[in-house]
């Protein structure tokens, strides 16, 4: 198996940069004082939903004041929002957000000034929550499978509780403070319902991928002195310091079984074989329920996590 490096995956990050408030805002609210005069007033911007062409989604929030004019909130996952899928990632939290811009400039939502793009590019600006990823490739769908069963069933991680899902395991899940989750990618995007968005080979990619995430929020990114973007401007610390983390996770050696190889049975492989591609409705329900008995016993293959 092959683990990859740390990717950004979701981020909630306030930025300085020139836009229209309303351009930006779903709806607006005008908040007088406690006399219910309108003359010290304070406008309110509620969140607007930006779906790229893509149908994925991010947040923008206007924070303006009468004070300050630029103030923008952005939430949501950014490589989504720009290809589309978030098989594949971005190491860089910096260039990740600098991508954003560029496209939020180009669909006229923000304006932004020379100085306001150094400041992003230097990494001064302030994080309130972000998601990290790294992938680990399997050689085969069953290896990636395989691995997560005994991650379910044998993981341990310290001093946090480990909470069990059809799809993958947390540890931490309930925590204010930062989580991590580990699940098979392949069925994540079967599951989702515009799956057909992903092409045929990042599909083909995610079948053989476990996907690790960790999810920080505002506490522990201060905890972790990671709470403003230039703090993620060296990646090879960022990946070395979220490996460790992700190393720390118990779980015994593992003798993966090479399908392909295990199964000698004429039958058995062709079954296999329509299995890998999709094609089993074929067979009939009970001889599905038979071969699902007869592949876990004799070659370790959960058919239902196909």
């Amino acid at each position: 198996m092959k683990k990859n490096k740390i990717e950004i995956d979701y981020i909630e990050i306030v930025i300085d940069i020139n836009h229209e408030p309303e351009k930006v805002a779903s709806c607006y609210q005008i908040i007088s004082d406690e006399s219910y005069s309108f003359d010290e007033f304070v406008i309110k911007y509620r969140p607007k939903k930006i779906i790229s062409e893509f149908d994925s989604v991010i947040k923008l929030q206007s924070l303006s004041s009468k004070d300050n004019k630029s103030k923008l909130k952005i939430t949501g996952n950014f490589y989504k929002w720009l290809y589309g899928h978030n098989v594949t990632g971005c190491e860089s939290l910096i260039d990740l957000v600098l991508l954003t811009i560029d496209k939020l400039k180009k669909l006229e939502l923000v304006d932004p000034t020379d100085e306001q793009l150094e400041t992003i590019r230097l990494g001064r600006f302030r994080l309130f929550k972000v998601d990290i990823k790294r992938d680990i490739i399997f050689e085969s769908k069953q290896n990636a499978i395989q691995y997560l069963s005994t991650l379910k069933a044998l993981s341990t991680y310290p001093k946090q509780k480990k909470t069990i899902f059809e799809n993958g395991i947390y540890f931490g899940f309930t925590s204010e403070r930062w989580s991590m989750c580990n699940y098979y990618k392949g069925q994540e995007i079967r599951d989702k319902p515009n799956r057909s968005k992903t092409s045929s080979e990042l599909k083909a990619l995610a079948d053989l991928m476990i996907r690790q995430e960790i999810r920080i929020r505002s506490k522990q990114l201060r905890t972790w002195d990671l709470l403003f973007g230039h703090q993620w401007l060296d990646l090879n610390y960022i990946d070395k310091f979220f490996s460790n983390k992700l190393e720390k996770i118990y779980i015994p050696k593992i003798i993966f079984k090479d399908a392909k190889s295990n199964i000698t049975n004429k039958s058995d492989r062709k079954f296999y074989n329509c299995l890998i591609n999709g094609d089993i409705d074929s067979y009939s329900k009970s001889t599905i329920s038979r071969k699902r008995k007869h592949f876990l016993d004799s070659y370790n293959i959960d058919i239902n996590n196909f």
